[in-house]
Formats: C-alpha cells, sequence, structure tokens
C-alpha cells in the first residue's frame, strides 16, 4: 500500500499568519508507526517547507499515485 502525508502550506494565511509550526511532528510520528505497522511505501510532502503551490502539491500526488492520501 502507498501513503501520502501532506503537511499543507499554511503561509499567508489570515487565520494562521506566522505561527506555523516548522517541522510537521504528527505526520512524522504517523508515518513512523504506520511503517512500524508495516502498511508499506509512506511518503511525506511537506508543502509548507517547501512552499509548494496547490498545484505542485497535486503534481505530487499525481507522480506518486498513492492509495491513501492523509492531510
Amino acid at each position: 500500500m502507498k501513503i501520502l502525508l501532506i503537511a499543507p502550506n499554511l503561509r499567508g494565511r489570515p487565520d494562521v499568519g506566522t505561527n506555523v509550526s516548522p517541522v510537521p511532528l504528527g505526520l512524522l510520528y504517523l508515518a513512523a508507526a504506520l511503517r512500524q505497522a508495516g502498511y508499506g511505501r509512506i511518503n511525506i510532502v511537506d508543502a509548507n517547507a517547501l512552499d509548494l503551490s496547490r498545484g505542485e502539491v497535486l503534481a505530487r500526488v499525481g507522480s506518486f499515485a498513492p492509495d491513501l492520501v492523509g492531510i
């Protein structure tokens, strides 16, 4: 099973401002637990750290072709 976990890009959002966690620890913990449980290939896209647009995130989703996406 291929699972993709996405940390969305929240920069510039008026309701979030600059109070954005630099590391998506929740997704990292979840990915580690899924790997340990044997759920196959797990990939994380940190759109916030990479400053990706929605289109760029969608392109990464398409190229990875996951069975499951978590945001």
